[in-house]
């Protein structure tokens, strides 16, 4: 991290010393363009701002930084509580005169005590900033905002750790926003382009109202204003003469410290002052020259920029003159880009910039900010400050039709074609968060004609200036919102994004009161639009637009309406008598009383009189009807026969309830309302206005009696011909005849009382059944039949079969597989139930349907398990069937186990153990081990059998433990083992010993095949045998012991190994066998084993290639060891020996080496010394020095190039570079816009470079990217050989292909 932070604070010292050069005294060079000094300014402040984010300060080159100081609202209200207190107590005193604060005064003066004793607690002596070297370079008292000097990267890195600083940031430098096109129009053409921009936003009829600014004072943040010129008033002195002079103060910042002693440096300023002056006449110009001359260093071109302090000073000084002189809005036509790494980019919102604080700070203050969105093409973000939260940013729109303009040079360039009014310029910044637009192009002011951002951003001062000099008490989002929500709503083609064109006269309307932009009008709707009225009372809705805040209604149109009132979004209003059409006409009236130049009018329609010669009959006037389908014929008539409705009903209703409405007819098909009876059809008659009549007609239904019927409650199956018919008599039936067959009414036989319920005989046979139902009524009327169907399925299902894990005669788990079997005469119906448990067909929970196989669990347990299965067809038939099987699913349990017949104490290892236990199925097999958590392998386990003859494990006399696994017949385990204990006590294995190599160095290694077995420990002197081998096999032959004890390795090995050493005590001395006295004590002695040198020696010069520029060589050295490679030595020597060679130096893979000659070829040894001092034979490589640089001709490289809008790929032959000594390794491309590297040794600043790649087949790839569409660029193919060294190089031109736009 701290390099990190070292390597990119060096690129912040290259701009910060970029922003502090000294300003040029302004002699006889001719200053750049504006144009032109816009653009280098602003490219260069934004690499500046760029590089700074990151340099690195030092004692010797501090770095200055802007730091913006976070101000919580608990320290401002704490601060305002002192003042306040103070306050209090001072008018308590006798002796008080001064008049108290008003509360924003306290507000204010707290807010300044709260940054100060931020500043002050960040930046003092004893804070981690200040210790690290943080120094005070200049305050800006208003401001939450210092410029500080840090001298180390650690000052830095305590400064942005500090949680009262919000923001970090290099200084910045900005450049104006507009565009001199020199279009040669005439002087006469040039003054109307003013004329032009002020018509647009609506200013000259502002000014005619009297809305002029007067009051409200704008400070231009900007390159000076030429106050001798007309438009700023004729002044011959700032101020003078008073009546006329618009610029009364002015002032070059920092203020008292530089004067570069011109009126304006480049005109522009001029230029916004003037639009200023002229859009609102009241108004006075505070111009406060922020521009400054800069260069990159001794020989560069000058050029102008605004620097952050100064900027940020000139804030303050407007924040601390603001009552004074009247300053309520501030102008900045300036800006600059954002960077990503060398990428101009828009900013998107900036809160903490430090100037964007100034300007929220301002804000807070009652001073609103108008600033320039920005030229840069972008259509994704703004340039700085314009993306400032609390700035008003501004884009800029075209104010008259044009021809075409192009704008800018390539590639940063654009053109606008048949350009219309209000047709945002190419140039201008645009973002979802733009505030507004204003005409930018083209503005004759102040003597110079431009075109930019910074044309339209003093339409919007001026405009802010109007609004708040027109509304003193409205708050600044109550101005912005005005005039961010009036005027002209604009599409940006670009991105979609729509914003307003600003309108000075629509927005003091909606400020003042009104609710819209533009001219008062509006419209007006009777009755909600409706074009018929039934009675002169109406009601007018009314949508007053354009700022319209009163209102006059006539039922004539009139030039001189009477009265006015407010609007209203309703009013009742009476028509005129008599029917026919009648119109309303609404005049409108604004706060500035601008009447609308038309009234708002409506018509509608006003018939009062009803429908009349209603009449209605049914079926021609019959009296009754069997059927509820009769025909209606009906009649009336109204003086608007084409808008004459009817609404027809089956009960009494009214003519607003009576629904659906239809268009007249004479006839029409209708159909009565259900049952026997009276009948009564009601007419309604509406015409368009919504008079009504009415009319009705009556007629006697008579019904034929039918019903329903169901068999066994509507169910789809019966297993038996008796049956229940459950039966319902419709309306008028009295009796019932019921029939298997399809007789006829008049053939049924018996008619009975119709009952509720019936048992009925089905017919014999399996299949579907059919139950016929005739109704009659009172009068010997009959009907139906009524019908019902049922199958009859009286077979049960057949060939039920279950079997239980396909007929095992065992199971070991709960879990088993059912394999069913069964048919039916339908199938689709069958379903069957199981159970653990006997039951009958009946009981048996749940059904469901058939499957061959199912899984089921059995019960837990062990022991006969019985599954019970019932088969059920559709109609309730059922049959049974059940299958057994046998369950073991538990080890062996209440297992026992002794050893020796449960004997205490065993002084032979070979011990007999006793195992009981019980098991359903038997014990089968067993695993018996010795040692406490040993697993049992499927080879541990043999055939069960009690006693079992068991070896316990050799060591040291205590405990030993038998642990014991059964499994059973099914092949279930005991998941823990059984065990039982015994005491081994055997007097010949001697205790308290340890044993251990004597003769190993201090590192712990053995060094020697001749080793001393060492015992210790209170134990140690009865040791009187010892057995010693090198694998684990077992001690045969034991010896008398001395200590420490002599031993030859017989087969030793570099690395680790172990001696197995078995030890006896309380035998006589001699040898003797292990018969003949006990086991002994086993003990493995681990021990580190160096006999020999390191090995695998290996040594390389230059990576393998062999081959050197110069005496200075590169070596790449290995070699291994089980110690570790401590030292090696190098040496070119002719017949050096590991004796021989100096100086030894710790070991590492890489070293470096001087050659005794800088000529030929030589040979250099390398000899390693491992941890132990073993020192290895020497290993040699040879080396040429190689002085020659590869040589390269395009033609034979065949040097080609393929480019696309970004990126251009280079291609070329490998074999066209050689090499006189050594291979050509590598090859890199060095390039640069417009122009071809020097030398394949350039160190411009802006040369760039890339490597190359080397395919298989010798073709060299180098792929540019992150090139610019449309733009030239030189490149250099440089090649390297193996030593090395650098070649010419060829080189190439090239362009990228031009993108779209």
């Amino acid at each position: 991290m701290r390099k990190l932070l070292a390597a990119a604070l060096v690129l912040a010292q290259l701009a910060t010393t970029l922003a502090s050069i000294e300003p040029h005294p302004i002699g006889s060079t001719a200053a750049a363009s504006p144009r032109a000094a816009a653009l280098s300014a602003g490219r260069r402040a934004a690499a500046a701002a760029a590089a700074a984010l990151s340099a690195s300060p030092t004692a010797k080159r501090p770095v200055d930084y802007v730091v913006s100081f976070k101000i919580d609202q608990s320290d401002i209200d704490s601060h305002e509580s002192a003042i306040a207190a103070a306050q209090s107590a001072r008018a308590a005193s006798a002796s008080a005169s001064a008049a108290p604060r008003t509360p924003s005064a306290v507000r204010a003066e707290a807010r300044l005590r709260a940054q100060s004793a931020v500043k002050e607690r960040v930046l003092a002596s004893g804070a981690a900033a200040a210790q690290g070297g943080t120094r005070l370079a200049r305050d800006f008292r208003r401001l939450p905002v210092s410029l500080v000097s840090v001298d180390t990267p650690e000052a830095l890195e305590a400064l942005r750790s500090d949680p009262s600083v919000l923001s970090v940031e290099p200084r910045r430098q900005y450049t104006v926003q507009g565009r001199d096109l020199g279009l040669g129009l005439s002087r006469r053409g040039r003054q109307l382009l003013i004329a032009e921009s002020l018509p647009l936003i609506d200013q000259p009829a502002a000014a005619a109202a009297g809305f002029t600014g007067q009051g409200c004072n704008v400070a231009v943040l900007d390159t000076g204003a030429n106050w001798r010129h007309k438009h700023l008033g004729s002044c011959t002195a700032v101020g003078t003469p008073a009546a006329t002079c618009r610029v009364m103060f002015a002032a070059d910042f920092p203020l008292g410290q530089y004067d570069d002693g011109e009126l304006d440096d480049m005109d522009h300023g001029s230029n916004v002052a003037a639009v200023i002056a002229q859009a609102a006449p009241g108004v006075n110009i505070i111009a406060l020259d922020v521009f400054r001359k800069f260069n990159d260093g001794p020989g560069t071109e000058d050029y102008w920029g605004a620097d952050d302090a100064d900027l940020l000073a000139a804030v303050s000084w407007i924040l601390e003159n603001k009552e004074s002189k009247k300053i309520c809005v501030i102008n900045m036509s300036l800006g600059a880009s954002c960077m990503e790494g060398s990428e101009y980019v828009p900013c998107g919102p900036c809160p903490g910039h430090a100037l964007a604080v100034a300007i929220q700070t301002a804000r807070d203050a009652g001073v609103l900010t108008a600033a320039a969105s920005g030229n840069d093409m972008f259509t994704t973000g703004l340039a700085s400050p314009a993306c400032a939260p609390a700035a008003v940013s501004v884009g800029a729109v075209y104010d008259a039709p044009h021809v075409g303009i192009s704008w800018g040079n390539p590639p940063d360039d654009c053109t606008d074609a048949n350009i219309v009014t209000d047709q945002i310029a190419c140039f201008s910044n645009s973002a979802s968060f733009l505030t507004v637009l204003a005409p930018g192009a083209l503005i004759w002011a102040g003597g110079t004609q431009l075109g930019g951002t910074s044309q339209a951003t003093p339409h919007v001062a001026a405009t802010l200036a109007v609004l708040r000099a027109a509304a003193p008490t409205a708050t600044n989002e109550e101005i912005i919102d005005a005039l961010s929500t009036t005027g002209k709503e604009i599409t940006d083609p670009r991105n979609g994004v729509k914003t307003r064109r600003i309108s000075m006269m629509a927005a003091l309307t909606k400020l003042l009161g009104g609710n819209g932009g533009g001219t008062p009008g509006g419209t007006v709707q009777i009755n909600g639009g409706a074009a018929w009225a039934a009675s002169q009372a109406v009601t007018l809705s009314v949508n007053a637009t354009g700022g319209a805040t009163q209102m006059c209604v006539a039922s004539e149109a009139t030039a001189a309406c009477a009265p006015y009132e407010a609007v209203s979004a309703s009013k009742a209003w009476q028509l005129p008598a008599g029917d026919g059409a009648k119109s309303v006409f609404v005049y409108f009236k604004n706060v500035l009383g601008a009447v609308s130049p038309s009234p708002a009018t409506a018509t509608i329609t006003l018939d009062a009189t009803a429908p009349s010669g209603e009449a209605l009959s049914i079926d021609g006037g019959a009296q009754s009807t069997s059927s509820p389908q009769v025909t209606l014929a009906i009649s009336g008539t109204d003086n608007n026969p084409a808008g004459l409705q009817m609404c027809l009903s089956n009960a009494q209703t009214t003519a607003a309830g009576c629904t659906p409405y239809e268009a007249f007819a004479a006839t029409k098909a209708h159909t009565l309302s259900a049952g026997a009876g009276s009948k009564t059809v009601f007419l309604w008659l509406r015409d368009a206005a919504g008079n009504a009549a009415s009319a009705q007609a009556q007629i006697t239904l008579l019904v034929v009696p039918s019903g329903t019927v169901a068999i066994n409650g509507g169910a789809a199956w019966t297993n038996t011909p008796s049956v229940t018919l459950n039966i319902t008599a419709g309306e008028g039936a009295t009796e019932a005849c019921v029939a298997n067959t399809a007789v006829g009414a008049a053939d049924c036989s018996p008619y009975e009382a119709a009952a509720v319920s019936k048992a009925w005989q089905l017919p014999a046979g399996d299949g579907e059944k059919g139950v016929f139902v005739y109704f009659k009524n009172a009068a010997g009327e009959t009907g139906g039949p009524a019908t019902a169907t049922i199958k009859l399925d009286a077979t049960a299902p057949a060939e039920a079969s279950l079997a239980i894990n396909g007929g095992a005669e065992w199971a070991t788990a709960t879990g088993a597989t059912l394999t069913i079997g069964g048919s039916d005469n339908n199938p689709a119906g069958l379903q069957m139930c199981l159970s653990n448990a006997q039951t009958t067909a009946e009981a048996c929970s749940p059904y469901e349907a058939f499957a061959a196989s199912k899984q089921w669990q059995l019960p837990a347990g062990e022991g006969d398990r019985t599954v019970f299965l019932w088969l059920r067809d559709a109609a309730g038939n059922s049959v049974g069937a059940s299958a057994s099987i046998k369950l073991d699913t538990q080890a062996p349990r209440s297992v026992g186990v002794s050893i020796n017949d449960g004997a205490a104490e065993t002084a032979s290892l070979d011990v007999s153990v006793a195992i009981t236990a019980s098991d359903f199925s038997g014990v089968a097999s067993m695993c018996i081990k010795a040692a406490a958590g040993a697993r049992c392998g499927e080879g541990d386990f043999v055939a069960f059998a009690s006693p079992a003859a068991v070896a316990l494990p050799a060591g040291a006399m205590g405990a030993r433990f038998v642990y014991v696994t059964l499994r059973d017949a099914r092949g279930n385990t005991m998941s823990s083992a059984a065990s039982d204990q015994i005491t081994y006590n055997d007097p010949t294995v001697p205790s308290d010993v340890s044993v251990s190599i004597a003769n190993a160095n201090s590192g712990g290694w053995v060094t020697s095949r001749d080793v001393r077995i060492a015992v210790s420990g209170a134990g140690a002197a009865s040791v009187t045998q010892i057995c010693v081998r090198e694998d684990a096999s077992a001690c045969t032959t034991f010896s008398p012991f001395t200590n420490p004890m002599p031993y030859l390795l017989t087969s030793p090995t570099d690395g680790q190994q172990t001696l197995y050493v078995t030890l006896r005590g309380g035998a006589a001395s001699g040898a003797a066998s292990a018969a003949q006295s006990g086991a002994g004590l086993p003990v493995s002695v681990p021990m580190s084993v160096d006999l020999n040198p390191p090995t695998d020696a290996r040594i390389s010069v230059s990576g393998g290639s062999g081959v050197a520029a110069g005496p200075y060589l590169s070596l790449a050295v290995a070699a291994t060891d089980v110690s570790g490679v401590k030292e090696v030595c190098i040496t070119d020597e002719p017949g050096a020996t590991a004796a021989s060679c100096q100086p030894w130096r710790p070991y590492s893979t890489a070293q470096s080496f001087t050659l005794a000659s800088a000529e030929g070829t030589s040979k250099v040894l390398a000899f390693f010394r491992d941890g132990n001092d073993h020192v290895s034979s020497g290993v040699a490589a040879n080396v040429t020095i190689d002085k020659s640089k590869p040589k390269a001709k395009k033609r034979d490289m065949d040097l080609k190039a393929t480019a696309s809008s970004s990126s251009i790929t280079l291609t070329w032959s490998k074999d066209g570079a050689t090499d006189d000594v050594s291979n050509v390794a590598s090859f890199f491309v060095l390039y640069r816009a417009n122009y071809t590297p020097n030398s394949c040794k350039s160190k411009r600043k802006r040369t760039k470079v890339v490597n190359a790649s080397i395919g298989a087949d010798g073709t060299v790839t180098a792929v540019v990217k992150g090139l610019k569409p449309g733009k030239r660029y030189g490149f250099r193919c440089c090649a390297v050989d193996a030593a090395g060294n650098v070649g010419g190089g060829v080189t190439q031109h090239a362009r990228t292909q031009r993108g779209g736009r």
